[in-house]
């Protein structure tokens, strides 16, 4: 649990000092590590230590592993599709947020794992259901800012500019200060499809106004 909230907390930025957050997340893996390597909550926290770090292959590897051995837990879903999107293979990441979804649809982070679809979609330019996706995410869980991005983005690829930029807007006023480079440090992804839809995506979100 302390390596888990520390690693997530430090991607989320929502530790005081993400950096001090980072150093207990893997420190208390070399402890769960050293006790059992191959336990669930060992390669749950090799998991998110990965995602915090962007290794997205090990992320994958360790995400595969577990699916293999825990296929009815959301969580071994969530990582291989985490995983999946930031090395641009969107197609692939698509069925495994979705099967998250479906294991476990009342769950806390169904607003991450509809957030992920969206930018699976985003990527893939099926801008209507990026809308669709980023509104679920949006609306199970508002502070979750980045599928606000997706959201307005999407809008405006979609045709839709006015409500994009209403989006955009009240996001703005409810969050002063935000700027461009938190939403590049949000999205993470690697490769030539990625980087290319992030572009995109960042220039739909300046054209509307965002700093």
């Amino acid at each position: 649990g302390l390596s888990m909230t520390s690693s997530f907390g430090a991607i989320m930025g929502w530790m005081p000092d993400r950096q001090a957050a980072a150093r207990v997340a893997e420190e208390t893996l070399a402890r769960l590590e050293h006790l059992d390597a191959e336990r669930h909550l060992t390669l749950l926290s090799r998991a998110s230590i990965a995602n915090m770090k962007g290794d997205w292959d090990a992320l994958l590897l360790v995400g595969d592993t577990l699916v293999e051995r825990f296929p009815n837990e959301p969580t071994s879903h969530h990582h291989r599709c985490s995983a999946l999107l930031n090395l641009g293979r969107f197609e692939q990441s698509l069925p495994a947020c979705q099967r998250a979804i479906r294991i476990s649809p009342r769950d806390s982070r169904t607003a991450i794992w509809f957030g992920l679809i969206s930018m699976d979609y985003y990527l893939l330019g099926r801008y209507p259901e990026a809308v669709l996706n980023a509104r679920r995410a949006v609306t199970a869980n508002a502070k979750l800012s980045g599928y606000w991005m997706v959201l307005a983005a999407a809008l405006a690829r979609d045709q839709r500019r006015a409500e994009g930029e209403a989006v955009l807007k009240a996001f703005l006023q409810d969050h002063p200060g935000f700027e461009s480079a938190r939403v590049v440090e949000m999205f993470r992804g690697v490769g030539p499809d990625y980087e290319r839809g992030l572009k995109d995506m960042m220039a739909a979100l300046h054209e509307m106004g965002l700093p």
